[in-house]
């Protein structure tokens, strides 16, 4: 059965759709599912200079190991947000506090990441001195030929359901600051 069969959410004007796999299917292919509650759905907007994290499999990065078999590269960063409007959140490239955290050097400027589209924007959210991530955003735009900003669409476009809105589904929770005590 082919992807298309299992369409799930599909909207003219937003740039994400999403697709109904069942958790064996998930786990066949090697992938992990982010669990929601429906009752928290959508979850908190985000605010600028909100720390977000960012994951793709960059077509660049592929490698073909046999005619049926790739090794997917993966891309993971963790960024501040520059905005978060109602229909997009942006996230710039801050080199300068880029870590090399897997000992394997960190990405060239300039680096075409096409391929990370589809993938998550998480925020780190704190409760109860508990943290969790949760989905944010659809990365909709990679960086390609030195364009160093990554465009992810909220994630209020998506219903509970699975579905896709064509505007906000519900009203914009945003994320609280931790306030300082004294």
């Amino acid at each position: 059965m082919g992807p298309e069969r299992r369409l799930r959410g599909l909207r003219e004007g937003v740039d994400i759709v999403t697709f109904d796999l069942t958790w064996d299917e998930l786990k066949v292919i090697g992938k992990q599912a982010i669990s929601i509650d429906p009752f928290d759905w959508p979850p908190p907007h985000p605010f600028s200079g909100q720390t977000a994290f960012l994951g793709g499999f960059p077509g660049k990065f592929r490698l073909w190991l046999s005619p049926n078999a790739t090794s997917f590269g993966l891309f993971a960063g963790q960024q501040p947000i520059g905005t978060a409007s109602d229909r997009s959140i942006t996230c710039t490239f801050e080199r300068e506090y880029w870590v090399d955290a897997s000992g394997h050097g960190l990405t060239p400027e300039g680096v075409d990441l096409a391929g990370i589209s589809g993938g998550p924007l998480l925020l780190p959210m704190e409760a109860d001195g508990a943290w969790s991530m949760v989905l944010g955003g659809v990365i909709s735009e990679s960086p390609s030929s030195g364009f160093e900003t990554v465009v992810s669409v909220p994630a209020h476009f998506i219903a509970a359901s699975g579905n896709i809105n064509d505007k906000r589904g519900a009203p914009v929770r945003f994320a609280v600051l931790p306030t300082a005590t004294a």
